[in-house]
C-alpha cells in the first residue's frame, strides 16, 4: 500500500490515524497495523 493510499484510507476512516511523537515525526501502535492487515486479509478472501 502506497503513501497516498495511505493518507486517502485515514481521510475515509478505513486506516487509523498516525499519532504525532514528535515534532516531524508520526506513528502507529504495531497493534492498529496488526489489525489492519489481519482486516485487509479477510477481505481477499
Amino acid at each position: 500500500m502506497g503513501k497516498t493510499a495511505i493518507y486517502k484510507a485515514i481521510a475515509t476512516g478505513d486506516f487509523p490515524p498516525f499519532i504525532k511523537i514528535g515534532g516531524r515525526a508520526s506513528a502507529l501502535p504495531q497493534s492498529w497495523l496488526d489489525a489492519f492487515v489481519e482486516y485487509r486479509a479477510g477481505l481477499s478472501k
